[in-house]
């Protein structure tokens, strides 16, 4: 997994601190999404 990330945002000099960091923000846009495409889903787990 580290090896595509790593080609992907290899033009940046700093590629493995820059990459981690974009991981971890494409995660939480990953997740925010899935909150947002599945509302129903999410506040049925959060109520109970």
């Amino acid at each position: 997994m580290l090896l595509p990330i790593r080609y992907r945002f290899g033009k940046l000099d700093d590629g493995r601190k820059i990459s981690f960091s974009n991981i971890l923000i494409l995660k939480g846009k990953m997740v925010g999404v899935e909150r947002f495409e599945l509302p129903t889903s999410c506040s049925q787990s959060r109520r109970a």
